[in-house]
């Protein structure tokens, strides 16, 4: 069985993402850049750093959901039926 993790808010998980060091890189960076007015770089970046920080709050699976796929997946016996189970739930399949 799969255990249960603790639900963190998706606030919460973007700025965690903030304490990644290429993220923090980026900040600096865009920072730079405009104060040397280059402004295209700055914003490159601040959307660059933006995206990536953003990246992690994208889609979480409970236990149960996991277990649920996994078991759906070994009931699949026809050719393209786990092919038409990851395009449902819109997973690839390296997930499973």
């Amino acid at each position: 069985m799969l255990p249960n993790q603790a639900q963190r808010s998706s606030l919460e998980i973007a700025i965690r993402q903030f304490r990644n060091l290429i993220v923090l890189l980026l900040v600096v960076a865009s920072g730079i850049a405009f104060v040397v007015g280059d402004i295209t770089d700055g914003v490159a970046m601040v959307a660059s750093s933006t995206q990536v920080a953003v990246r992690g709050t994208r889609r979480r699976f409970t236990a149960n959901y996991k277990a649920s796929i996994v078991q759906q997946e070994a009931q699949c016996r026809a050719p393209g039926e786990i092919g038409a189970l990851l395009r449902r739930e819109g997973l690839f399949s390296s997930q499973l």
